[in-house]
C-alpha cells in the first residue's frame, strides 16, 4: 500500500496506470489463448483515503466493463451494504484487508466454475 508503513515514500498508482497493466495482462493471456478473469478490488476501509477509495471504485467500474473474459465481483460479494467501504462482518479476518477463513469459504463457494472454461 503506497504511503503506508511498508512503502511510505511511494505514491498510489493512477487509474490509467492500473488499467494499462490489466490490459497488458489481458493481451498476454489472449496471445496464448488463455481466458482471463478479472476480480474486483474488495473494500479496505481501515487503509482508506479518499484518493484510494476513488481509485478502487474507478478500477472496479473498469474491471466490470467487459474487457476481461469474465469477472468475479469480490467487491459486491464482500462489502457491507450498510458501510460499502468495509468488509461485511462475516468476511473479516482481523487485518481490515484480507478475508478470514469464513470469508474465504464464502468466496470459494461463490465462484461460478463455468466462467473458468
Amino acid at each position: 500500500m503506497p504511503g503506508m508503513a511498508f512503502a511510505p515514500t511511494e505514491f498510489s498508482p493512477m487509474v490509467d496506470e492500473l488499467i494499462a497493466g490489466y490490459r497488458q495482462l489481458i493481451a498476454r493471456a489472449h496471445a496464448r489463448n488463455v481466458r482471463i478473469i478479472g476480480g474486483t478490488l474488495p473494500p479496505f476501509e481501515f487503509y482508506y483515503t479518499e484518493v484510494k477509495g476513488k481509485l478502487r471504485q474507478h478500477v472496479n467500474e473498469w474491471i466490470r466493463s467487459g474487457e476481461f473474459d469474465s469477472v468475479f465481483d469480490l467487491d459486491a460479494l464482500s462489502r457491507d451494504p450498510d458501510h460499502p467501504a468495509r468488509f461485511f462482518p462475516v468476511f473479516y479476518s482481523g487485518d481490515h484487508l484480507h478475508p478470514g477463513d469464513v470469508g474465504n469459504k464464502i468466496i470459494a463457494e461463490a465462484i461460478d466454475t463455468d466462467m473458468l472454461f
